[in-house]
C-alpha cells in the first residue's frame, strides 16, 4: 500500500524515536490506522514480530481488523461475542482485554490513545512494559480534560503533519464556520472539568428553533451530525427536526449494535439528512460524505470539540466543502481545528479544588465569591449584567466565524 508523504514520514520518525515510547499526533481524517497498520505488517513480514492493536470502541476495533486485512494481515479479535484466535497479531477491546489472559507481543498500538491515564490500561501497559514491548500511542488529540498529563506513559511525541498543512494540500476538507454568540452559560458548574450536564441541557433547550432555522437555511438536504449534551437532549432535537419536516433520527450508548449500523448505513445513503447524537460518534467513525457537523454541546474539552469537528474534514466523491453549524460558543472558546497546537507530554496546572473563583466588590473593591448576590464585607448589593435571553428568532442571520471576534471575546 502506497503511503502518503506525511504518513511515510510518520514511519520514519517511528524509527528514528528507537526504544522510547513514543505516541504519533495526527489530526482526524489523516490516516492513523493505515500507518499503524502498515508498521504492524511490516514487522510481521521482516522480522515475525507479534502485535497487539488495543481500543476502546467496537468501531475502532472493527475499522483496524479491516486495514490490517486490505493489507494482507490477518488479525484475531478480541472483544466480547468474539471467537479467541493465535494469530500473531490481535486487535482487542480494553474492556475485554482486562478480563483475560493478555497475548504475547513484542508491538503494542494503542488507539485514541488519549485514554491511557484511566486505570483500565495501566495495568495493562505496565505488564508489557515490563515484557520489554515496544509501546505506541496513536491519537489525533493527545491531551485530556482532567488535565492529566501523558507522561510517564510516554516518552516523547511525534508531530508528522498538522491540520493545517493536511487541509492547505487537500488531504482535509477546511470547513466553513458559522458561529455565532455562545448561549449564556454564567452560573453553570463544572463537573469532572466539564460544564454540568443538567444546567447545561436547560441552557440549550431553547436553541433548538434556532438551530433547525439555521439548518435549513445553510445545511437543507446536506448530510449532517448533530452534538448534544445528552441523551434527553437529543431526542428532543431530532423530534425538532423531525416536526420541521425534516429525516432526522438519533443515537445514543443504549442503541444495540445492529439498529446503530441500520441508522448509520440509512445517513450514508442519503435516506436521512440528520442524525443526532450523545457521545456516540465523536470517536471511532467514519463517514466521509458526511457535510455539516451541528455542535449543540458547549464543551470545555478541546479534545472533544476537535474529534467532532474532524467528522466532516474527510474528502469524498462530489462532496463540495463541509460546513460547522456551532450554536455551542465552542469555537469562541477553542478556535479553529486548524489553530496550531502546542503539544506537551506534561500534565496541566490544575487549580485546587478547594480554590473558589472571585470578583471584585465595586463598591469596596473587596474580593468576593464570584456568585455573591451581596458583597458580605460592605453589604452592597452586586451589580449584575443582564442575562442574554436565548432569542428564537428564525429570520436571525448566522455570522461566519470570525478569529478576530473570538480574540475581542477574550479581550472583554
Amino acid at each position: 500500500m502506497l503511503l502518503r508523504d506525511y504518513q511515510q514520514r510518520a514511519l520514519s520518525m517511528l524509527l528514528e524515536a528507537g526504544r522510547e515510547r513514543p505516541i504519533i499526533a495526527m489530526p482526524v481524517g489523516s490516516g492513523k490506522t493505515v500507518v499503524f497498520s502498515t508498521m504492524v505488517r511490516m514487522a510481521l513480514e521482516r522480522k515475525r514480530k507479534r502485535s497487539l492493536i488495543i481500543a476502546h470502541r467496537r468501531e475502532l476495533i472493527l475499522q483496524a481488523r479491516d486495514r490490517l486485512a486490505a493489507q494482507g494481515v490477518a488479525a484475531g479479535i478480541i472483544m466480547s461475542g468474539e471467537a479467541a484466535t493465535d494469530h500473531p497479531v490481535q486487535v482487542a477491546s480494553i474492556q475485554t482485554l482486562i478480563r483475560r489472559d493478555l497475548p504475547p507481543a513484542e508491538i503494542v498500538v494503542l488507539d485514541e490513545a488519549h485514554h491511557v491515564p484511566s486505570d483500565s490500561y495501566q495495568g495493562v501497559i505496565e505488564h508489557y512494559r515490563d515484557a520489554g514491548a515496544w509501546i505506541t500511542g496513536w491519537t489525533a488529540t493527545p491531551f485530556r480534560l482532567d488535565g492529566k498529563g501523558l507522561a510517564p506513559t510516554f516518552t516523547t511525541i511525534l508531530v508528522p503533519t498538522t491540520c493545517r498543512a493536511l487541509c492547505d494540500t487537500g488531504v482535509l476538507v477546511e470547513p466553513l464556520v458559522y458561529a455565532p454568540p455562545g448561549p449564556d452559560l454564567k452560573g453553570v458548574k463544572t463537573v469532572a472539568g466539564d460544564y454540568h450536564e443538567g444546567q447545561l441541557l436547560e441552557r440549550m433547550s431553547n436553541l433548538t428553533g434556532d438551530i433547525i432555522a439555521h439548518w435549513k437555511q445553510h445545511a437543507a438536504g446536506k448530510r449532517t451530525v448533530a452534538f448534544t449534551v445528552n441523551v434527553k437532549h437529543s431526542i428532543l432535537l431530532r423530534d425538532q427536526f423531525v416536526a420541521a419536516g425534516v429525516a432526522a433520527e438519533h443515537l445514543d450508548g443504549t442503541t444495540d449494535h445492529a439498529e446503530r449500523d441500520a441508522v448509520l448505513q440509512r445517513l450514508a445513503d442519503g435516506e436521512i439528512d440528520v442524525l443526532c447524537n450523545c457521545m456516540i460518534l465523536g470517536e471511532g467513525w467514519d463517514l466521509p460524505s458526511l457535510e455539516v457537523a451541528v455542535l449543540a454541546r458547549p464543551t470545555k474539552s478541546l479534545c472533544l470539540h476537535l474529534q467532532q469537528i474532524g467528522r466532516i474534514m474527510r474528502c469524498a466523491p462530489e462532496k463540495d466543502g463541509a460546513l460547522v453549524l456551532d450554536h455551542a460558543g465552542n469555537h469562541h472558546r477553542h478556535g479553529l481545528v486548524t489553530d496550531p497546537i502546542d503539544y506537551s507530554l506534561e500534565e496541566t496546572v490544575k487549580k485546587d479544588p478547594e480554590e473558589r473563583p472571585f470578583k471584585t466588590c465595586k463598591a469596596c473593591y473587596a474580593l468576593i465569591p464570584i456568585d455573591a448576590d451581596i458583597c458580605p464585607e460592605c453589604g452592597a448589593v452586586c451589580e449584575k449584567k443582564p442575562r442574554r435571553d436565548i432569542e428564537h428568532d428564525e429570520t436571525k442571520a448566522l455570522e461566519k466565524y470570525d478569529p478576530v471576534e473570538r480574540r475581542e471575546v477574550y479581550r472583554d
